[in-house]
């Protein structure tokens, strides 16, 4: 039983993994981007007419220049904090999102949704893991 149920672990990773990090050619492409070294290149100026390329492109056509899931999380108010600190905070992972979506010519938001994919991957693959740990299905 703890061979089947150990195995079944490592293939639902697998799964999991395989899942949230789909190759390149997966990815909507909205803009030629900056393909500089590192999104940390962008500057500002270059941030915002990207910023505002990808919002007129939005406006002119429904999905065509903000990512859905995270267009859809931003109208669901998932963004709203009420305390300042972490307002900067997600300002600033947001910018961050949004430099490398800039960069590599993305929809705005993509990289916040490959982000949080992942963390939602890593959390359900660590409390298998701490199921699996707690039945003594894992020994060290």
């Amino acid at each position: 039983m703890k061979r089947r149920l150990t195995a079944a672990t490592v293939a639902a990773a697998t799964a999991l993994s395989l899942a949230v990090a789909p190759d390149a050619s997966a990815y909507e492409f909205a803009d030629p981007g900056f393909h500089k070294d590192s999104s940390s290149e962008v500057n500002d100026t270059e941030l915002a007419g990207y910023v505002l390329r990808m919002v007129a492109r939005e406006v002119l056509s429904k999905g065509e220049g903000i990512s859905g899931p995270a267009m859809a999380s931003s109208e669901a108010g998932l963004f709203n904090f009420g305390n300042e600190t972490t307002k900067a905070d997600l300002g600033a992972a947001r910018t961050s999102s949004f430099r490398n979506d800039a960069n590599n010519g993305y929809k705005l938001g993509t990289t916040h949704d490959i982000l949080v994919g992942t963390g939602i991957a890593l959390t359900l693959l660590a409390g298998i893991g701490g199921f699996a740990l707690s039945q003594g299905l894992i020994k060290f």
